[in-house]
């Protein structure tokens, strides 16, 4: 019996998938409505939004916002690193030996 291979999509195309949510009919006419002043489909507005507010939700826990005083201290650092200091060097100093201790 011969089989068929079902035809692979192309590379870089990505299926889409459903997403269900239930809402009240009020929120649901408001959508329609803001789709149609969009001049866009419900799903085009519904996933426009979704996704630019995903982003904005990403960007807020992601990013760390900095002072001006606290970006140039940064920077500082980056550039003028200070010396390790006692417990810092001491740190260091156990963990070459347990890095050579494994090694061994």
């Amino acid at each position: 019996m011969a089989t068929t291979k079902k035809p692979r999509a192309p590379l870089g195309a990505s299926k889409s998938v459903r997403i269900v949510a239930r809402v009240v009919p009020e929120t649901k006419e408001k959508i329609e409505y803001a789709a149609s002043l969009e001049q866009t489909s419900i799903t085009t507005f519904i996933e426009r939004t979704a996704l630019r507010a995903a982003e904005e939700a990403i960007r807020r826990h992601e990013v760390i916002p900095l002072s001006e005083r606290a970006s140039h201290a940064l920077i500082e650092s980056f550039f003028s690193p200070r010396e390790p200091n006692a417990p810092l060097r001491r740190a260091r100093q156990r963990h070459a030996a347990l890095i050579a201790a494994s090694e061994a």
